[in-house]
């Protein structure tokens, strides 16, 4: 009995000792970044089963389309055709129009009368890209139109290593001059209207809208482990929607009314996949139909939007753990595991329902937590929960064979004692039969000359 106490908590101690070991694996290759992926790809289907938003009504985009290049006969809008489209715009009374149409020279006629139209609009902003590689082809930098300081908004791209944009810079580059992104001056505008500006809050300077706190993206973030994390970036809460598109061709044609732009944000932007503004997504690793690429004014009319509705709307912004809270609840999983999987000790369809059961309540919570924009790392948890659950499962199997063969060896070994009782006993009571027959057959041989001996003496 106490070799059998003692074997049972050497076992307990070797479980224990593999579930922290594989607990400490998972926390490893999360902090090498190998799981990095595998994270975004768990963010991105939460973000495509969740439900369906509202359109934000406050944004509209004018989109330069394949139809608009067709009607106008040229793959880009020179600078009279954009001072018209604003002037068309003008008219309907806008918050704001953002310029998400590179002008860092002149296109075509026009250039001076689009340069006084911004002189004379100060809620019109154009754009630059300070963000980037000088001199290289795909990613070099782009300078703003010569515009005054306060009207050049940012349209630079955090994007993540597999080239899907799941964050967003607020200000691009942090050391020079600050230059706020488009999506973030628009909102700004549309917050001045209603009474509401941006303040600095006591938390390390960051940005404060009301009840809104911007925190700063910082490497070792929720799933980010080898992530640039410089300039003013943020966790982007994608609104699962489209906006309000109107063409270039039905502003100037006036077919539709300048009024659909009153007190709205408008942005002016490329809609047309050959001009190559566009961008991966969470929402481009759809379930079922191929989906499309998100537009460059689209992903800033997204990052208005957030802004807006954080502190409007007081629509969340994404939360996420953070270390050593991811690791202490990976080694937290790994301990549950190893609790429950010690106390169902082969009971392998109570341990099957654990694991299945677990797996499931777990998707479910990170599912109910991100509808609150709450990421929780749910992708080293199912890790850690089935690596534990299959080797210590393993690992108990193979202690119960080998002791279940201990035992049969044993009970072979009495058996065989026992079988060589029985033999022994058999052999005893053989002898014994054997001496009685003897006995009874001399008994028969005797008894009759002793009653002839006896007769005799009675007569």
């Amino acid at each position: 009995m106490r070799e059998r106490l003692r074997k049972s908590s050497q076992l307990k101690w070797i479980k224990l000792t593999l579930a922290l070991a594989i607990s400490s694996t998972v926390v490893g290759l999360r902090q090498l970044g190998i799981l990095q992926y595998w994270e975004w790809q768990g963010i991105d289907l939460m973000f495509q089963l969740r439900p369906a938003e509202k359109v934000d009504r406050r944004i509209i985009i004018v989109g330069f389309t394949n139809d608009d290049m067709r009607s106008l006969g040229d793959s880009r809008l020179s600078d009279a055709q954009i001072a018209q489209l604003i002037k068309v715009i003008k008219q309907g009374k806008p918050r704001a129009i953002g310029l998400d149409i590179f002008r860092d020279h002149p296109i075509g006629s026009g250039h001076q009368a689009l340069m006084t139209l911004f002189q004379t609009t100060p809620n019109l902003y154009g754009i630059g890209k300070q963000t980037g590689i000088k001199g290289d082809p795909d990613y070099d930098l782009i300078d703003p139109p010569p515009i005054p300081q306060a009207q050049i908004a940012d349209v630079s791209a955090a994007l993540d290593g597999d080239d899907v944009q799941r964050r967003a810079f607020l200000y691009p580059v942090t050391q020079k001059q600050q230059i706020p992104s488009l999506g973030l001056f628009l909102a700004y505008e549309y917050l001045y209207a209603e009474g509401i500006s941006p303040q600095k809050s006591t938390r390390g300077g960051l940005l404060d809208l009301r009840k809104a706190t911007f925190y700063r993206f910082r490497n070792q973030t929720g799933p980010y482990v080898r992530t640039n994390d410089k300039s003013y970036q943020i966790l982007m809460n994608w609104r699962k929607a489209s906006f309000k598109v109107v063409s270039v061709t039905e502003v100037l044609s006036e077919k539709v009314s300048p009024q659909i732009f009153q007190e709205r944000l408008v942005i002016i932007g490329g809609f047309a996949p050959k001009l190559g503004d566009q961008f991966l997504t969470p929402f481009n690793r759809g379930i079922g139909a191929s989906p499309r690429k998100m537009y460059g004014s689209e992903a800033q009319a997204q990052l208005s939007s957030m802004v807006i509705s954080a502190a409007i709307d007081e629509r969340p912004l994404v939360k996420v753990w953070y270390e050593p809270w991811i690791s202490l609840g990976i080694f937290g999983w790994g301990g549950v595991t190893f609790l429950v999987l010690n106390y169902f000790n082969r009971q392998w369809l109570k341990i099957l329902i654990f694991l299945v059961g677990s797996s499931g309540l777990l998707g479910t919570i990170s599912y109910l937590a991100f509808l609150d924009a709450i990421w929780l790392p749910l992708i080293p948890a199912l890790l850690v929960l089935w690596t534990v659950g299959i080797i210590l499962s393993g690992l108990d199997y193979e202690w119960g064979r080998r002791v279940d063969l201990i035992k049969i060896r044993q009970l072979n070994h009495e058996l065989k004692k026992l079988t060589e009782k029985l033999e022994k006993k058999i052999e005893y009571r053989q002898i014994y039969k054997d001496n009685m027959l003897q006995y009874q057959h001399v008994s028969q041989q005797i008894y009759p000359d002793l009653e002839n001996i006896a007769i005799p003496f009675e007569m």
